[in-house]
């Protein structure tokens, strides 16, 4: 009868053991998850980051090309670059119609 006892008692031991990994497991899991929704977050703002430094970069780019021209080459060159935005608006416009064709 003894040995059963003490069995018992080492049984009772692991289920207590195991009971508490599994408990460790589930934080360990909702940790991660966390660090996982956190890093897609940093991604998506990273992307967006990304994003408008390189809009500002183009900006950067066009005011140093300015920059170096008269007053009459920049009004001649943003007419240019308006006319240029507004061809690709509508070229977008256009693809969007084509899409519901196709």
């Amino acid at each position: 009868m003894g040995k059963g006892k003490k069995f018992t008692a080492a049984e009772k031991h692991f289920q207590d053991k195991e009971v508490t990994l599994r408990q460790e497991m589930r934080k360990t899991i909702e940790w991660s998850e966390e660090i996982i929704n956190v890093n897609n977050q940093l991604t998506k703002e990273n992307k967006q980051m990304k994003k408008d430094f390189d809009e500002l970069k183009e900006k950067y780019s066009k005011l140093l090309e300015y920059s170096n021209m008269t007053e009459e080459d920049i009004k001649t060159a943003l007419r240019k670059d308006k006319g240029m935005d507004q061809f690709g608006s509508l070229m977008g416009v256009m693809g969007q119609d084509i899409g519901r064709y196709l």
